[in-house]
């Protein structure tokens, strides 16, 4: 288990990257990231989770880029949604919008990419977002979040009842496991 001298949000950030690096994950593919109340640790910007969301987070740049009012005016697809980070439906409502507007999203970045008379910074944004999300390891990960979450969709709902006990908690948790290692 990795462990730090520190125990501040920048600290355990890099040591978290660290250790995704050292396994061979490569980082910048991130789409999302949740934790259970690493989002308060302290932090000079914020906790842990808003560290790492400014560095990973292309899902959000994506929203933030189609929020701007030149964008907006000419996007014409599936309104994008906002990534709630303490919540997984959240997570699966983001990827779901991405991966049903992906071809829409592309060809209004290409165009905004082209066209001389949107700002320089607008155009930028455009190419930078555009080049991360037609990565073929972008649409990998975005398919298989949608894939996991998908399948974690219903335990989660059935999680959340009031009427579940621990013994049916437990084995919605079990089964849930099992649809995800076959995947």
């Amino acid at each position: 288990m990795a462990t730090s001298e520190t125990c501040d949000a920048k600290s355990l950030t890099e040591l978290v990257l660290s250790k995704l690096r050292d396994i061979g994950l490569c980082t910048d593919k991130v789409l999302s990231q949740c934790y259970d109340g690493a989002n308060v640790m302290s932090g000079v910007h914020g906790g842990m989770q808003k560290i790492l969301q400014e560095e990973l987070d292309v899902c959000n740049s994506l929203y933030k880029f189609f929020r701007k009012p030149t964008v907006a005016a000419v996007y014409t697809g599936e309104k994008l949604k906002r990534l709630l980070d303490q919540r997984w439906t959240g997570h699966l409502a983001t990827v779901t919008v991405i991966m049903k507007s992906l071809e829409h999203i592309v060809h209004l970045l290409r165009e905004i990419e082209d066209n001389q008379t949107s700002a320089a910074e607008v155009r930028i944004e455009s190419t930078g977002i555009l080049k991360a999300i037609t990565q073929p390891s972008f649409q990998f990960i975005a398919c298989m979040m949608y894939q996991i979450l998908s399948l974690l969709d219903p335990p989660n709902t059935a999680l959340q009842a009031k009427s579940t006990d621990l013994y049916t908690g437990v084995r919605l948790v079990q089964s849930a496991l099992v649809c995800v290692e076959e995947l």
